[in-house]
């Protein structure tokens, strides 16, 4: 069976609605901006990563909310 991005949009709407120990992500999505932002995240960690679990990808998500990167000023 193949699936669609819109099926994947659903599986992630899901796993983002029942995660509930990863705080971070949990205080972001709380926000319309904050779920397009880990949407769009977990999408760049499946489709150029390869990384197929979303569980996983829910954890980067979570990893990278922890520790931010900020550009350096020069």
């Amino acid at each position: 069976m193949e699936y669609t991005e819109r099926d994947l949009d659903e599986l992630i709407s899901l796993s983002i609605k029942e995660c509930e120990s990863l705080p971070y992500l949990c205080q972001f999505k709380t926000t319309e901006q904050g779920r397009k932002l880990i949407f769009q995240r977990v999408k760049e960690h499946i489709f150029t990563r390869g990384i197929a679990n979303i569980d996983t990808c829910l954890a980067l998500v979570e990893q990278e909310l922890t520790e931010p990167y900020i550009e350096p000023n020069n």
